[in-house]
C-alpha cells in the first residue's frame, strides 16, 4: 500500500512540473520596434515601418489592435504616461506618421501592448 501511494505521489510531482514548463513556454511575447507609417482608428490598424537589418530594405507591418490592445503614451514633459486601450488608443495625437513606436506581439500574433515614444532607459556608471 504505501509503495503505491509514494508512486502515485512521485508520478503527480511529475506532471505538474512538465505542465508548468508548458505554461511557461506558451507566454512569450515579441517586440517589434520603429516608426509609425499610417494610423487608422476607424479600422483598428496600425503601420509601422521596421528598420532592415544590415544591408536590408525597411519593411512596413500592419498590426490590428484589438479591444483589449493596452495602448501606452510617453509624452514629453508628462511624469507618467497615459494609459489607453483599444481602437480609442490609436486616436491620441501623440499617434502619428513619425512617432517612435513599440508593438509587443503574443506567440499567436496578436498585439498585447503599443508603446509610443517611449523613452531609453538611462545606463548606471558604477
Amino acid at each position: 500500500m504505501l509503495r503505491v501511494f509514494v508512486s502515485a505521489v512521485v508520478a503527480l510531482v511529475l506532471c505538474a512540473g512538465v505542465g508548468l514548463t508548458q505554461d511557461k513556454a506558451k507566454k512569450k511575447n515579441t517586440i517589434v520596434q520603429g516608426t509609425v507609417k499610417k494610423v487608422d482608428a476607424a479600422t483598428g490598424t496600425l503601420t509601422v515601418t521596421i528598420k532592415g537589418k544590415k544591408g536590408t530594405e525597411p519593411t512596413d507591418k500592419e498590426f490590428k489592435v484589438h479591444d483589449a490592445t493596452k495602448v501606452t503614451v510617453f509624452s514629453e514633459g508628462q511624469e507618467k504616461p497615459k494609459q489607453l486601450t483599444g481602437k480609442e488608443g490609436l486616436k491620441d495625437t501623440e499617434i502619428k506618421e513619425g512617432a517612435k513606436v513599440a508593438v509587443v506581439t503574443d506567440d499567436a500574433g496578436k498585439v498585447v501592448q503599443i508603446r509610443v515614444n517611449q523613452p531609453k532607459k538611462k545606463k548606471e556608471n558604477k
